[in-house]
């Protein structure tokens, strides 16, 4: 079986995009981040510095306590997870570009590679597999004390935890609440800030408002400080955020095209292909670059190249590749489309759960079983 990527050697250890309305123009930024007394531009100042000395582990008080939220409002919470329903297969496209640009974050990169649990195809199809999979337990289940969604969730805050004492004893900088609200931005970034992008069309204030609602709760139970968390209650101000992390965090890091950024997302690929074998790692970059690009040309000339140019100079087939999966995200807008990939996307993981064949073939069935 052969994937498609920049490394095939290392098997372990155009439909244009659409632009969208709500991109900013940033020379203008700080005048337009504004909302009041609020500041996009002084929060993500805040948070890319303050933010990356403050640990989120067992050193603060907050991260044992696993408890649900004064805020927590149980009929916005299930209204996202009906959104979630609606819309599991553009969600689940954004979520994978999400996992791809928190690569591009250096201090998120040395961590897992500290880890050890990304370094080849196989560890990585495991970890990013499991990600999805307690994504997908999130999404499902009932948010109580003694839920199974509490129960995923302190299983990724002890895996957090323990990476983060690793680190510690490696003489590195633990995990932060700067990494977490990064990853954070994995999740539900893409859908709020550049949601047609990702194939989630004619969605409401309302609907966007309960999905940023979700994972603020999610982010506060995870260990995420109110001062740092990226989900606000103002629709309008978690998109300026969104945009500003994505104009200083995400796309200066992502255009440096690093080697072991670029490993890494190979390995992600690849791996993530026995999920997706449609998935490829030049054309999905390059999308992804597309996605981080600002609306307009009016864009500040230190901090971005030329807006027309790619990401990766792509082949006859790749472009071709390219164009289709704009064009089928474009399609999503169409409900026989959208509950058609949908229900694909969900064979996919009832496959995964119980016999992931492509896996199996390629990493033997212990290796290829992946349990959260």
């Amino acid at each position: 079986m052969k994937r498609n990527a920049l490394s095939s050697d290392k098997k372990c250890c155009e439909f244009e995009p659409r632009k969208e309305d709500n991109r900013l123009n940033y020379k203008n930024e700080e005048a337009k981040n504004k909302t009041g007394d609020f500041s996009a531009e002084e929060f993500v100042n805040n948070l890319l510095n303050e933010a990356s000395e403050v640990p989120c582990d067992e050193t603060i008080n907050k991260f044992d306590e696993n408890i649900i939220p004064k805020f927590y409002d149980n009929e916005k919470f299930k209204r996202a997870q009906e959104f979630f329903k609606a819309n599991i297969f553009a969600l689940y496209f954004s979520k994978l570009l999400g996992l791809i640009v928190i690569l591009a974050s250096p201090s998120v990169l040395t961590i897992l590679q500290m880890t050890g649990m990304s370094g080849c195809i196989m560890s990585s199809y495991r970890r990013y597999l499991a990600t999805l999979l307690h994504m997908n337990i999130w999404y499902e289940s009932e948010l109580s004390p003694k839920s199974r969604s509490m129960e995923s969730i302190k299983k990724i805050k002890y895996m957090h935890n323990t990476a983060s004492k690793k680190a510690k004893s490696m003489g590195m900088a633990p995990i932060t609440q700067k990494d977490m609200v990064l990853t954070q931005f994995g999740f539900m970034g893409f859908a709020i800030a550049r949601s047609e992008m990702v194939g989630i069309h004619n969605a409401s204030e309302t609907d966007l408002q309960n999905l940023i609602h979700f994972w603020k709760v999610i982010g506060y139970i995870l260990g995420i400080e109110d001062r740092f968390n990226l989900c606000r209650d103002s629709l309008e101000e978690t998109k300026q955020i969104c945009e500003v992390l994505i104009h200083k965090a995400f796309r200066p890091s992502y255009q440096k095209k690093d080697k072991e950024f670029l490993e890494m997302t190979s390995y992600l690929v690849q791996g993530m292909w026995h999920f997706n074998p449609f998935l490829h790692q030049r054309v999905f970059l390059t999308y992804l670059y597309e996605i981080l690009k600002p609306k307009n040309n009016d864009i500040d000339e230190n901090q971005n190249r030329n807006i027309n140019e790619k990401y990766f100079e792509l082949n006859l087939n790749e472009t071709l590749y390219f164009k289709f999966v704009s064009f089928v995200l474009f399609t999503l807008k169409y409900n026989i489309v959208r509950l058609y990939l949908n229900f694909q996307l969900v064979t996919s993981l009832w496959i995964m759960d119980h016999f992931p064949y492509l896996a199996v073939y390629n990493f033997g069935y212990r290796n290829a079983m992946v349990s959260v």
